[in-house]
């Protein structure tokens, strides 16, 4: 399987997804997408396969060219449907909640401010409705003492790299399961973020 991988790479969840993914599927990681306007040498190092900056204008001709099979994005903003649904198995999207709860950015910013007592890893298919699309895989774990933003991105960081190749995995076997939640379904934007991020104590430095 042929796959290409949309990261920003300026975020730890983007940097090691691809080091996880690098070191557990290297002849099938084809294409690195990256979203960043600029690069310094430490963002760079840790890329060892072809890799473009995004512009939607070329992506296409690219997945083409290394006849992608599968698109993985990781913290990455949306894409057009063209890209989304070229590959034949589609893009398969990680997000930090307990879909279809939480859908829209800053899952754990919002399991935080609603103190949830659980979070959860889950990994959909890109649709054309936001975090909407079929689920094919779904964990929960207990929040506890996890009580800021970073901490509980860190220990979220490993479950997800694992959540991902488990699907990848799935695919390849033709063994792909679909996952009925039985969770709200809910959904704030960034601008929903924005308006309460400034009185907020989340992101205190632990």
């Amino acid at each position: 399987m042929n796959i290409c991988l949309f990261i920003d790479c300026r975020s730890k969840i983007g940097i090691s997804m691809y080091n996880f993914l690098y070191k557990n599927l290297n002849d099938s990681i084809k294409l690195v997408i990256i979203k960043n306007l600029f690069y310094s040498p430490w963002e760079l190092s840790f890329i060892k396969t072809e890799f473009i900056k995004y512009d939607k204008k070329n992506v296409l001709e690219k997945l083409s060219e290394k006849n992608i099979n599968l698109n993985i994005i990781s913290v990455f903003h949306l894409i057009p449907k063209s890209l989304w649904n070229y590959p034949l198995n589609g893009t398969i999207n990680l997000h930090y909640s307990l879909l279809p709860k939480y859908r829209g950015p800053y899952p754990v910013y919002w399991a935080l401010y609603f103190k949830d007592k659980y979070i959860g890893v889950s990994v959909c298919k890109l649709s054309e409705i936001i975090d909407g699309g079929e689920i094919y895989y779904q964990k929960k774990y207990e929040i506890g003492n996890m009580n800021t933003i970073k901490l509980l991105t860190n220990y979220l960081i490993p479950h997800g790299e694992t959540a991902i190749l488990s699907v990848i995995n799935d695919i390849k076997n033709d063994n792909i399961k679909k996952i009925k939640s039985k969770y709200e379904n809910s959904y704030f934007s960034k601008k929903d973020y924005l308006n309460l991020i400034k009185n907020s104590n989340l992101f205190k430095k632990t």
